[in-house]
């Protein structure tokens, strides 16, 4: 899996590259993971979001964000940010839902990626 996910846009495996070295066993662990746990994750959000608890947003949005740039996700790594900070409590539900959706629809395209990778 030498290199892998350098030819997506959505998303840049050089760090996982370069902590994996050679273990392609340990890659394809990662992405299993990335795969069984962010979905849990976007889940959890969302369900904060439903339940109006802005904190439970924000510390899932926290959550999300180290795989943000463990992955390269550079797409939603700003976004994610602002709403892992304080920031979140001073947006409107609208714009809250609007970035959920947005994050749902990447990591989904991106898990979707993983799976085909996974696959080969």
């Amino acid at each position: 899996m030498e290199n892998v996910g350098k030819e997506n846009l959505m998303y840049d495996l050089t760090q996982i590259n370069r902590l994996c070295g050679a273990d392609t066993a340990l890659i394809r662990e990662i992405l299993n993971l990335f795969i069984e746990e962010v979905p849990k994750d976007v889940r959890e959000m969302r369900l904060s979001f439903y339940e109006e608890e802005m904190e439970g947003v924000r510390k899932m949005a926290h959550k999300l964000k180290q795989n943000m740039y463990t992955f390269g996700i550079v797409s939603l790594q700003e976004l994610i940010s602002e709403m892992a900070t304080k920031q979140i409590f001073e947006m409107d539900s609208k714009q809250i839902d609007g970035y959920i959706t947005l994050v749902e629809k990447i990591l989904l395209g991106i898990i979707a990626d993983f799976q085909k990778l996974l696959a080969r």
